[in-house]
């Protein structure tokens, strides 16, 4: 990947970023619209611009596809290993090593990860990526949500009560979650479009990584920054998430013998900053979920320098 056009495309989406901030500063956009944006961008133009590259995606790669499926349920297994390891490394209450946990294993694959892939790989590698991560939604209301309700508990003294698994498994389905369980399904099946119904598809799909970036822009209008950057355990996070991580699995795909592509894909993934979804569930469960808006401010911020420094360690690899 030549690294000018790595930069370009980092700087574009800071520019759309920037334009969020300030239609957010100039009040066209505030805390209700941004939740009915993510909303509409996780549950409807991000699955479609899924269902769209697997429309167009050549045929003769479903075992290929269905690895990756495989790969990536392995994937968070180690990861949650992984963090559970690395988070003894941070300075951190034992009370709040649970959300460090968290933020340690999700990334903001979708809302940076897709617009990153789209602007460096094309439509592809959006598809493939959202293979890869497809397991995310299992790990996020399995594992995720009993790491917060056991943050909570520390946090209050009581004991950690579980969702149930009906309760859970209604969690998981979203219409997010089925229409790229469509786009796997129609794939195998080698079903392709590039007609009428591609392009709708493929046109709603691709506001996603404008949207995405003013979503991020908006959000940070209302974030405590200056606060978040005198937090000195958001960078000792942010280092963890931006190059051990990615690193570390870049040592394993160049040991495992996975093609340069998809070795790209998996680290450059990984590589991006707090998940946004993890602010939301501590919403929900944490008394005081700002250590985790302080830790994806200050590694959003960061993966601004840390993303073209992972493309040029790719390029040297």
């Amino acid at each position: 990947m030549d690294i000018t056009i790595v930069i370009e495309s980092m700087a574009e989406l800071l520019l759309i970023m920037m334009a969020g901030f300030i239609l957010a500063r100039c009040g066209m956009l505030d805390e209700h619209t941004d939740r009915q944006l993510s909303s509409i961008i996780a549950q409807t133009t991000s699955p479609l611009l899924i269902l769209s590259t697997a429309l167009q995606s050549p045929s003769g790669n479903n075992s290929l596809v269905l690895l990756l499926v495989l790969c990536g349920f392995l994937l968070y297994g180690v990861l949650i290993v992984f963090a559970r390891m690395l988070v003894h490394l941070l300075p951190v209450p034992k009370e709040d090593r649970p959300v460090y946990e968290c933020m340690l294993v999700f990334s903001n694959c979708i809302f940076m990860g897709f617009p990153v892939l789209q602007s460096l790989l094309g439509d592809e590698a959006v598809f493939y990526c959202s293979m890869l991560h497809m397991p995310l939604n299992v790990y996020l209301y399995t594992y995720a949500v009993s790491m917060m309700q056991k943050a909570a508990a520390m946090e209050k003294g009581e004991a950690v009560v579980k969702k149930g698994f009906r309760s859970t498994l209604r969690s998981i389905i979203t219409p997010g979650f089925l229409i790229t369980l469509l786009a796997l399904v129609l794939f195998l099946c080698n079903v392709r479009d590039d007609g009428f119904v591609y392009e709708t598809v493929h046109m709603i799909g691709n506001v996603t990584s404008p949207l995405s970036m003013m979503l991020l822009g908006s959000s940070f209008a209302r974030s405590p920054v200056m606060d978040s950057l005198k937090d000195r355990r958001a960078y000792g996070y942010s280092l963890l998430r931006l190059f051990v991580i990615p690193l570390a699995s870049l040592g394993v795909c160049r040991l495992a013998g996975v093609s340069s592509y998809f070795t790209i894909i998996t680290v450059l993934t990984l590589g991006m900053p707090c998940a946004a979804i993890i602010l939301v569930f501590g919403n929900i469960y944490l008394k005081d979920p700002s250590l985790i808006s302080r830790c994806i401010v200050v590694s959003t911020l960061l993966s601004i320098l840390s993303i073209p420094v992972l493309v040029a360690v790719l390029n040297m690899v």
